[in-house]
């Protein structure tokens, strides 16, 4: 063997032994890269099981002054002649309605009106008549005038105060005030819950809106419509608009 063969064998060796360890090193670090996988996803899990779902359920309420009011009232008639009971509500209804169109009212509109036979009973006789029921409404959001408006009625014949309802302007405005104080009690509770656990942070994963619920107030009053010489005022009292919120939430700890 020459020395020129001699070389080029060396050259041939390096070569191929350059390869083995280019090779040793890529299949090493691949070893190296799946034992760092593994390590994370180990760690994910050991953070999912030390994690806690909680379910909590949440409700809020809040009173609100009243800032409108609907009355519904009206008339009633009975007479024995079905034209005189009708003859005697048109006439006492007439009179109501030109005296609320006076007034300062929205939404004056008709609500029922029936004409129906009655029988009273007295020992064995049965006695028969008409009775004629005109009902109306208005709204009006000066609550201070309502009561003395609902006194010039019963000299025009109203004997039928049927409901009145104490509403809110914006009701919408009113029932997002609420949800957000149930969401900051939401938040408040989860955050206990993390100091007590002895958790890092919290995480609200779902909520679900159970019931956004107005209850407006709402009144029936019988009405003595005697005649008077003046209009004297209905005492009636005004009652707050209750409105409640209420909502589930899945909350984690981790």
């Amino acid at each position: 063997m020459n020395r020129g063969t001699g070389m080029f064998l060396v050259f041939i060796a390096l070569i191929l032994l350059t390869a083995v360890i280019v090779n040793g090193l890529y299949f090493d670090n691949s070893v190296f890269t799946g034992l760092k996988a593994d390590e994370s996803s180990d760690a994910k899990l050991n953070e999912k099981a030390e994690s806690v779902a909680v379910n909590l359920n949440i409700s809020a309420e809040k009173d609100f002054d009243p800032e409108a009011v609907e009355v519904q009232l009206g008339v009633e008639s009975r007479d024995i002649d079905l034209q005189a009971a009708v003859s005697d509500n048109n006439e006492k209804m007439t009179s109501l309605l030109e005296m609320l169109e006076k007034e300062d009212l929205t939404e004056i509109e008709t609500e029922d009106y029936r004409v129906y036979p009655v029988n009273n009973y007295s020992n064995e006789d049965i006695e028969s008549e008409y009775q004629v029921v005109n009902r109306i409404s208005f709204k009006s959001e000066n609550l201070e005038k309502v009561p003395l408006i609902l006194g010039k009625a019963l000299n025009q014949g109203a004997n039928n105060l049927s409901q009145i309802n104490y509403q809110l302007k914006n009701e919408e405005n009113a029932v997002n005030e609420v949800t957000a104080l149930a969401l900051d009690t939401l938040n408040k509770k989860a955050g206990f819950l993390r100091d007590k656990l002895g958790k890092k942070e919290y995480q609200i994963k779902t909520i679900n809106l159970g019931g956004q619920n107005v209850y407006r107030a709402e009144k029936s009053l019988n009405m003595d419509n005697t005649p008077r010489a003046e209009s004297v005022s209905v005492p009636i009292k005004k009652e707050k608009v209750k409105i409640s919120v209420s909502l589930s939430a899945e909350i984690l700890l981790k």
